[in-house]
């Protein structure tokens, strides 16, 4: 039986599988957030989902710091400016992976270039939540040591938190470049064209992606939800056939005969209005 290998990279071993979209993953593109290892774009869902959570509780915090801070002044406890103390010049709090983050970097320190240990940095600097950190450290150590496409699977998530959608593209660009037959490097640009609105864009990358890999749900699921979007229930109703004709194992599975059901439902779909088999 041959062993499975990552599917950002498809000539490494893989190690571990994401505990989110349960894609196979090499040690470098693995990251262990929430107790799982996870690819970069479910780490980006899953601090997504943490900071939603933690939202209300800052909201709180801050209107009492305020009152607090307002009375301080006031009495003369504190300085007028800055309530919390801080500046702009302040580092990054790392929490618990503080320790680990000195030691990777007194570790670059004595070799600059250590593709690993690079690599192990900006993931640790990544899932400590520090996305402008992440960002400088990958840019500096392409600027220092040369291209490192890896490098990009995990700024692209940081420029993703960011809202730096045009950055987020250029990254997965790099990726494609580098990695033409990747499927989830075009699901990646795709969803930084749709969450920059370039709808046109990201329906094509999705197609691509789909194209490559029809037997992958992820990229089945990502171009029909694409298409039921642009209310096109009937493109979408063929793209999932053609899911399960590539995946026959899948055949009759409840969840999806519902779907195509509803979608049939939605568009009256035959064959004359298959637009994507009319394509080819």
């Amino acid at each position: 039986m041959t062993a499975p290998t990552c599917y950002q990279h498809p000539d490494v071993p893989a190690t571990t599988r994401c505990g989110g979209c349960l894609q196979s993953l090499c040690a470098g593109c693995a990251v262990f957030e929430g107790g799982l290892d996870r690819c970069p774009s479910c780490v980006a869902r899953y601090w997504r989902a943490r900071k939603l959570q933690k939202g209300l509780f800052v909201a709180a915090g801050v209107a009492f710091l305020g009152v607090g801070a307002m009375y301080l002044t006031r009495s003369g406890v504190l300085p007028a400016g800055d309530a919390s103390g801080s500046s702009p010049e302040s580092e990054f709090n790392y929490g618990t992976r503080a320790r680990q983050v000195a030691k990777l970097r007194e570790q670059l320190a004595k070799e600059p270039c250590d593709r690993t240990k690079a690599a192990e940095y900006v993931q640790t600097l990544f899932a400590a939540g520090d996305w402008r950190g992440t960002v400088r450290s990958a840019d500096d150590f392409v600027a220092r040591c040369g291209k490192f496409p890896q490098l990009r699977s995990v700024t692209y998530s940081a420029h993703m938190q960011l809202s730096e959608f045009d950055l987020a593209i250029q990254d997965a660009t790099e990726l494609i470049e580098n990695a033409p037959r990747n499927a989830g490097h075009y699901v990646w640009r795709a969803m930084a064209y749709e969450s920059n609105r370039a709808t046109d864009k990201a329906l094509a990358d999705f197609e691509q992606a789909f194209e490559l890999k029809p037997e992958a749900f992820q990229m089945a699921n990502q171009l029909a939800t694409a298409y039921e979007k642009l209310d096109r229930p009937c493109d979408a109703y063929f793209v999932l056939l053609e899911h399960v004709k590539a995946n026959p194992a899948i055949n009759g599975e409840a969840k999806m005969e519902k779907r195509l059901l509803q979608l049939m439902g939605q568009g009256q779909c035959t064959g004359k209005n298959n637009t994507r088999e009319n394509k080819r």
